[in-house]
C-alpha cells in the first residue's frame, strides 16, 4: 500500500476523533484567542508572507515543535474565512491556511503539518501527530 493511502485513514482518523470530542464541547472554540496578546504572540516584521488579510492584534503563539513556530490568527474578513487561520513558522519562511468554522483544518509547509480544530484535539489519536496546544496538533510533513 502506497504511504498516500496510509495517510488517508490517519487524516480520517484525526477528523473522526475531533468530531466527537467537538460534541458537547461548551465555551470558546479556541482558548489562546481569549487571552490578551503578549509580546510573544505577535509574528515577526520580515515574515516572507502577506498578512494584509490577517488581523494582526489577534495573532496567539501556541507552540513550538522540532525548531518550528506554530501561531492562530483571525483573517479580518471573517465571513471570507469564517474560522482561525494557523501560521507555520518555520526558519525558512512562513506558510499560512484558513479553515472554516470550527475545523478540522490542516496546513502543510515543506516540512511540518499543522491540524487545528476547535477545543478537544485529542493527543496521540493517529499515529505521528504530536499535541502542542488546546487546539494545535503538529507532524513532519510526509
Amino acid at each position: 500500500m502506497s504511504t498516500s493511502k496510509l495517510r488517508l485513514p490517519s487524516l480520517l482518523m484525526l477528523a473522526a476523533a475531533l468530531g466527537v470530542a467537538l460534541s458537547g464541547c461548551a465555551g470558546s472554540a479556541y482558548p489562546a484567542f481569549d487571552r490578551e496578546q503578549t509580546a510573544a504572540d505577535q509574528l515577526p516584521d520580515d515574515l516572507t508572507v502577506e498578512t494584509d488579510g490577517y488581523d494582526l492584534s489577534t495573532t496567539r503563539f501556541v507552540g513550538t515543535h522540532e525548531g518550528v513556530d506554530y501561531f492562530i490568527v483571525k483573517a479580518k474578513d471573517e465571513a471570507d474565512a469564517g474560522g482561525p487561520c494557523v501560521v507555520i513558522l518555520e526558519p525558512v519562511g512562513a506558510v499560512i491556511g484558513c479553515g472554516t468554522g470550527t475545523g478540522p483544518l490542516t496546513v502543510s509547509s515543506v516540512g511540518h503539518t499543522a491540524a487545528i480544530a476547535a477545543v478537544g484535539v485529542p493527543a496521540g489519536e493517529a499515529e505521528g501527530w504530536t499535541r502542542i496546544s488546546e487546539n494545535v496538533v503538529v507532524r513532519d510533513a510526509p
